[in-house]
């Protein structure tokens, strides 16, 4: 199946010079999904493709920029085999585009508070590198008297990509440091239904 969409955003929440609340910006959302799926004997997949631009702007007459959570591509694969009704093995791979952010180019020294302070280039200009992941998950089904169990292991992350959320900054901003996310997170239990 397919779909496209189109968001026209009025009102939306912008920070004014005295630090207050107001509702001047404006913004778009424009895109198109994909999804495909299978289904036959044991297996179960699906591949889902989805591209998107949201922009806005906070106050007239200022550029045109990113949402902050704004990511053109998302890509999602999944694959699950269940011959019997006791185990299922699953896998499902994740490519999507980084966040947007702000880079600080520079900074200033204020010698009044004995602290610097940065300077900023153009609003979400830069984006952070694309993320992706393999997870994978055993799960084994039983009953004992009238509940339902199910014991699982799930595995995010398989191959460690330890892709970058963001940027720290040292205390004069001449050099900075990438947060990563988890490189693996395991997790194990087991879930009960009556």
């Amino acid at each position: 199946q397919a779909s496209l969409y189109y968001t026209d955003r009025t009102d939306l929440i912008t920070h004014e010079m005295d630090n207050s609340l107001a509702n001047n910006g404006r913004g778009t959302t424009k895109g198109g999904e994909l999804l495909g799926t299978y289904r036959g004997g044991p297996w179960f997949a699906w591949l889902s493709y989805s591209y998107s631009n949201s922009t806005r702007v906070d106050h007239p007459g200022d550029d045109r920029r990113l949402f902050t959570f704004d990511q053109p591509h998302s890509l999602n694969a999944a694959v699950s085999w269940n011959k019997s009704k006791r185990w299922t093995f699953g896998g499902r791979f994740q490519l999507y585009s980084g966040l947007p952010y702000t880079p600080a180019i520079g900074s200033v020294f204020d010698s009044d508070r004995n602290l610097y302070i940065p300077l900023y280039a153009d609003v979400n200009s830069e984006r952070a590198p694309i993320h992706h992941q393999l997870d994978v998950r055993v799960d084994y089904n039983w009953k004992w008297g009238p509940t339902a169990l199910t014991a699982f292991l799930d595995i995010q992350n398989v191959y460690m990509n330890d892709s970058v959320v963001t940027y720290f900054y040292s205390y004069d901003y001449s050099q900075r440091a990438a947060f990563k996310s988890l490189p693996l997170i395991p997790s194990i239990g087991i879930r009960g239904v009556l």
